[in-house]
């Protein structure tokens, strides 16, 4: 599962920190601290490392999310360059070297992909979209993520969900870990994070690039 914060939210992001804890759920958060102009905080750091506490991974999202697809080399390389900065000071531990990025709005083009990739990052999107900023409770946001899981995913592979922990409220989306963790763990799922899946793949060579977006893996959930 993909959690997109584009500005963290103290209270809905604390508490599906909280949810996926007790249902023992590992989560890929993808984190752009300065979206929409915010000012960086303390919040965000505790935030932060309660995810990497609890084993979630975390990754780049940019760090003001804004398209990169208007942005030059130089501009790219000063957003990954802040956002690295950020997760050391925030954080409190040194950049690993080698990471994901998930493009702002999913915009990305293959030159700007490969000059990612010269930067050590790969792109992340996702092949499951919950479509939960378009709104809905839970059942609903449930049930049109696993239809679309169902038309598209074969049958026995993984799947990436993408979701924004900015609709988890109780008239949102709070109470669909509960229905995931019961239909995937039925049908013998796990819970693991992309950093998992795409290192599992890597070690038996079983990586596919996805067909919609290049350099893009659609190998885990």
């Amino acid at each position: 599962m993909v959690i997109v914060p584009p500005v963290t939210n103290p209270v809905t992001t604390s508490i599906l920190l909280k949810d996926l804890r007790q249902l023992n759920i590992r989560a890929s958060f993808f984190l752009a601290p300065a979206a929409a102009g915010r000012a960086l905080d303390k919040q965000q750091c505790r935030l932060l490392q309660e995810m990497l506490r609890d084993g979630h991974a975390v990754h780049c999202h940019s760090f003001t999310h804004r398209s990169f697809l208007s942005m030059s080399p130089d501009a790219i390389k000063d957003e990954i360059s802040q956002w690295e900065s950020w997760y050391e000071q925030c954080g409190g531990l040194p950049f690993p070297g080698q990471w994901l990025f998930r493009p702002p709005f999913g915009e990305l083009d293959r030159a700007r992909t490969d000059f990612l990739n010269t930067l050590d990052y790969t792109v992340v999107t996702w092949n499951v979209d919950s479509l939960d900023w378009s709104g809905g409770d839970a059942a609903t946001v449930f049930n049109r993520t696993i239809a679309s899981f169902d038309s598209t995913i074969p049958a026995g592979s993984s799947a990436i969900l993408l979701h924004h922990d900015a609709h988890y409220t109780p008239a949102g989306t709070r109470g669909i870990l509960d229905m995931y963790a019961q239909y995937f763990r039925e049908r013998d799922y796990e819970f693991v994070t992309i950093d998992h899946c795409l290192e599992a793949c890597a070690s038996d060579g079983s990586c596919t690039l996805a067909d919609n977006w290049p350099g893009v893996y659609d190998d885990t959930l």
